[in-house]
């Protein structure tokens, strides 16, 4: 009896309950990861992470937090299949059990042929819920012998909630949506960063993954010695660490596209194999790691796109 009980109070939490208006919708966030993610054709496990950042109740802080949540994904069928939807490491963090009930497209009542839905709980919960960022979820496709690309969105039932003293709190969050792009991969490398094609569309960032195989500055691995020391683009090593590529990086800030050399005599502009050298050390703020260059190398800028990279290792 407990247990029907439970989930019929799951199934209520859409209809009962108080929003706390107080959160603001900026200060929590629920999001893809990666934010764009691709796979090759026909892949049976195209995993992609469902993470919430800054979760909070300000009505209750800082002893309440998450006790369920309720997750609605809207993808395109005709591009990506769905395989399965499960809990993250995030609402068992603080030691009570989660207990969840996934719904995958089409089920009569439910969802719709473009919606997957998970809906999770904690059985008998001992402590309060988690605070803060963590995996959600994950949830995995499949894709088929065609190219294409699927938006993912949150349905607007998507809910997060947190039970407190008998009220219900249904704070507001900030969506990030995501894509996944079903693409033809090369059997080697086909931007020449130094990953291959089948590590980049893997689901360990560490290894590489979670990258784009046509996007040659997201792997942030560098020539050292630089090209200004006289290095050549086969002193990358496929690998990012403190000691060879942040360097690197350093001795060429403060250089820029049609600037004077930097204090250490370092020149953007000065050319190798026809083109400037800083635009190997030169990187923006990208879709998930660092993106195409700017025009100027800066600590800010650029080595700070270099450092959430650290060990990460494609060989």
């Amino acid at each position: 009896m407990r247990r029907v009980l439970l989930f019929l109070t799951v199934a209520a939490l859409a209809l009962v309950g108080t929003s706390d208006s107080a959160i603001a919708a900026s200060d929590i966030t629920v999001r893809f990861a990666p934010a764009l993610k691709y796979t090759g054709i026909n892949s049976s496990s195209v995993k992609v992470d469902i993470l919430i950042d800054n979760y909070h109740v300000p009505a209750c802080d800082p002893t309440c937090g998450l006790d369920a949540y309720d997750l609605w994904v809207v993808f395109d069928p005709a591009v990506i299949s769905y395989v399965s939807f499960v809990n993250g490491e995030f609402l068992g963090r603080t030691g009570n059990t989660p207990v969840c009930v996934a719904y995958p497209p089409s089920t009569p009542n439910v969802t719709g042929p473009n919606q997957a839905r998970l809906q999770c709980t904690t059985w008998a919960p001992q402590h309060y819920g988690p605070r803060g960022s963590g995996t959600l979820a994950t949830i995995t496709f499949a894709s088929p012998a065609t190219t294409g690309t699927s938006t993912l969105t949150f349905d607007s039932r998507t809910e997060l909630v947190t039970v407190y003293l008998g009220q219900y709190y249904r704070p507001a969050f900030e969506e990030g949506n995501g894509s996944v792009v079903v693409a033809t991969l090369g059997s080697g490398d086909s931007d020449g960063d130094g990953c291959t094609d089948t590590k980049e569309v893997g689901y360990n960032p560490a290894l590489g993954g979670w990258r784009n195989p046509f996007d040659a500055n997201d792997f942030y691995d560098v020539p050292s010695p630089t090209l200004h020391d006289g290095g050549t683009l086969s002193n990358r090593d496929k690998v990012i660490t403190s000691a060879k590529d942040l360097p690197a990086v350093l001795k060429y800030v403060s250089s820029y596209a049609g600037g004077p050399a930097n204090s250490l005599g370092v020149d953007y502009d000065d050319l190798y194999s026809g083109k400037a050298e800083g635009l190997t050390y030169d990187r923006s703020n990208g879709v998930e790691w660092s993106g195409a260059p700017d025009g100027y190398i800066s600590v800010i800028g650029d080595a700070m796109e270099l450092l959430p990279q650290m060990g990460h290792d494609c060989r």
